[in-house]
């Protein structure tokens, strides 16, 4: 019976155990999937904010890119004139070229950024899930093999207490006989008292009669006896 409470015990352990790495696996399945969807979200503007801008500067004819040479004023040779002065205000606004094409580059990076992170967190989610998946088969595979070695101690128990309760039974109805043999017995005790009581007086008057009777047939037959005889 011990061995039989011990292992019902183990399986309630192993089994709350599972029931515990489950619940576990679902809050981070759960938190990940918020974080898959936020992080996509994200990437998604991202893009769409560097789409706006590189279409904006697209359709625009403008340069995103500063080349430096805009940037060093000419050399002027001794005895030339000078160069003309830069563009002015009343030049089209042609916007921050330079600055923007920054921008869209550290947009594509941040985009490129977040989606690494989506795929670590979807590779970590995988192999945490896996991991799940094998320790869920190997508590279901000890629960399967303690339950089948409960039944089959329950058997065990089953026929030792049926093989006492036969063996109950059994002295149950010898003991009936014992007692109606006794009760038979008791019942003639008082006739096998008596006759034990007056067995030898009984016995002594059978033997006067048996020779009054040979004494009696002898005379019949013209025999003489003694009168003390």
């Amino acid at each position: 019976m011990k061995k039989l409470k011990r292992k019902k015990a183990e399986v309630k352990k192993i089994e709350k155990e599972l029931q515990d790495a489950e619940q576990i696996r679902k809050a981070e399945t759960e938190a990940w999937k918020k974080e898959h969807a936020d992080d996509k979200a994200a990437a998604e503007l991202v893009k769409s904010a560097a789409d706006v801008l590189a279409n904006f500067y697209k359709d625009n004819n403008l340069n995103l890119l500063q080349h430096s040479k805009d940037m060093v004023p000419p050399t002027v040779s001794s005895g030339d004139a000078p160069p003309p002065p830069p563009p002015t205000w009343e030049e089209p606004y042609g916007g921050a070229t330079g600055e923007s094409g920054g921008i869209v580059a550290i947009l594509e990076m941040i985009k490129t950024d977040i989606e690494k992170d989506r795929t670590k967190a979807k590779q970590e989610e995988d192999d945490a899930q896996k991991e799940f998946e094998d320790f869920e088969k190997d508590c279901n595979a000890q629960v399967k093999d303690l339950k089948a070695s409960i039944s089959d101690l329950e058997n065990e128990v089953s026929k030792k207490e049926d093989n006492v309760a036969a063996s109950k039974e059994t002295r149950g109805d010898k003991k009936g006989g014992l007692d109606a043999t006794l009760d038979k017995i008791k019942d003639t005790t008082p006739g096998c008292d008596f006759i034990a009581v007056n067995f030898e007086m009984r016995s002594k008057n059978r033997q006067i009669e048996i020779d009054g009777l040979d004494k009696a047939k002898a005379i019949l037959k013209g025999a003489a006896f003694d009168e003390d005889a």
